[in-house]
C-alpha cells in the first residue's frame, strides 16, 4: 500500500486532500468531517477566504470527496466530467478505486446498471398489469370472435393499429370501429 499523499485544493487553498479521501485545514491540520449527499455520497463543506482575505465573509463551497481527488491526483487529459467508484462503493473515495469517465460510462458501469434495468422493468411490467385491460375484438361485419388482448397496447402491435384509436373505440369515444374491428372492454354478445 503506498503511503497516504496530500495535494492542495485548488479552489480552496487553504485545505488539502489526501489519496485516501481525507480532507484537512493546511493551518490548523484538522480533518474536515463533512456528511452524505441524499444519493449517499460523501462531500465537504469548505469555507475560503472572502474579499479582503476576511473569514469573516467566507465563501463556502461544497464538494464531493471523490472528485476533490480525482481533481488532484488522476490525471485527466481527454476531460471527462464524471468520476467513477471502480468497486462500486460511494464511501471509498481513494485514488486507487476512482477514474475518469463519460456520463454514459458511468450509468451503465457494473451491477449498479444491471439493478437499475432489472428495477425499470419491474417497474414497467407493474404499469402495465396496474393500467393494461383485456380488450376484445371482433370482425364489424360479420361479428365474428377475433380474439382477446392484455391490453390496447399488445392489440395494437398483433392487429397493426393505433392503439389509442383502439382505446377511444373500445370507450365509446369515437366512432364504432377501427381497420373494420370492433373493440370492446367487456365480451359482446350479437344477436
Amino acid at each position: 500500500m503506498k503511503e497516504e499523499q496530500w495535494r492542495t485544493i485548488e479552489e480552496a487553498p487553504e485545505y488539502e486532500v489526501s489519496t485516501e479521501g481525507k480532507v484537512r485545514n493546511i493551518k490548523t491540520q484538522t480533518l474536515v468531517m463533512g456528511s452524505l449527499d441524499k444519493n449517499g455520497y460523501p462531500r465537504v463543506v469548505l469555507c475560503t477566504k472572502g474579499p479582503n482575505g476576511d473569514y469573516l465573509k467566507c465563501k463556502r463551497i461544497c464538494r464531493f470527496r471523490h472528485r476533490l481527488v480525482a481533481i488532484a491526483f488522476i490525471p485527466n487529459p481527454d476531460n471527462l466530467p464524471q468520476v467513477n467508484h471502480i468497486d462500486e462503493n460511494k464511501g471509498n473515495p481513494r485514488v486507487e478505486n476512482l477514474e475518469w469517465c463519460t456520463q454514459q460510462y458511468n450509468v451503465n458501469y457494473g451491477e449498479g446498471a444491471k439493478q437499475r434495468a432489472e428495477s425499470l422493468r419491474r417497474i414497467q411490467r407493474d404499469q402495465l398489469h396496474r393500467t393494461a385491460h383485456p380488450v376484445y375484438v371482433y370482425d364489424k361485419d360479420t361479428h365474428e370472435f377475433i380474439g382477446k388482448f392484455d391490453s390496447m397496447t399488445i392489440a395494437a402491435r398483433e392487429l397493426n393499429c393505433d392503439y389509442r384509436t383502439i382505446y377511444k373505440v373500445a370507450n365509446k369515444i369515437v366512432g364504432k370501429s377501427h381497420h373494420g374491428m370492433l373493440f370492446s372492454l367487456e365480451p359482446l354478445l350479437f344477436d
